[in-house]
């Protein structure tokens, strides 16, 4: 006669009076685990929102996009911003959930840098055509 339950190892039961435990849930990647999982309880996954990522499973949080953006919901990675090539600049900076936008250079104006933040007036010499 048993005087003590086993406890849940590695899984969980939130039933009394049960002889077995159950598994867990598992936070796929692209989700994370928004309430721990316990002896008593399963664990809540939540989906990673805009801007955020998560590759791994079961993590306790998502990851802020820093060096790129998701514009998705329930993502493994961060995608690249756009490249705003020589003729155009940084006409929107791109966050953590959008990407930058690239505008061309006005007539007048030109950029001969990649990802440039504005675009440079000619001097002693015009361009008349515009995204130079």
């Amino acid at each position: 006669n048993a005087s003590l339950c086993d406890p849940c190892v590695n899984s969980f039961q939130d039933q009394p009076g049960q002889t077995t435990c159950k598994t867990y849930q598992t936070c796929s990647p692209g989700s994370y685990a928004s309430v721990v999982a316990t002896a008593s309880n399963d664990r809540t996954c939540t989906t990673c929102g805009f801007g955020t990522v998560q590759p791994t499973a079961n993590q306790p949080s998502c990851n802020v996009c820093t060096n790129g953006y998701q514009d998705a919901q329930g993502q493994l990675y961060c995608k690249y911003y756009a490249t705003c090539t020589a003729g155009q600049f940084i006409g929107t900076a791109g966050s953590s959930s959008s990407n930058r936008v690239c505008t061309n250079c006005l007539a007048g104006t030109i950029s001969t840098n990649v990802n440039a933040s504005l675009c440079d007036p000619c001097v002693n010499s015009f361009q008349d055509q515009p995204g130079q």
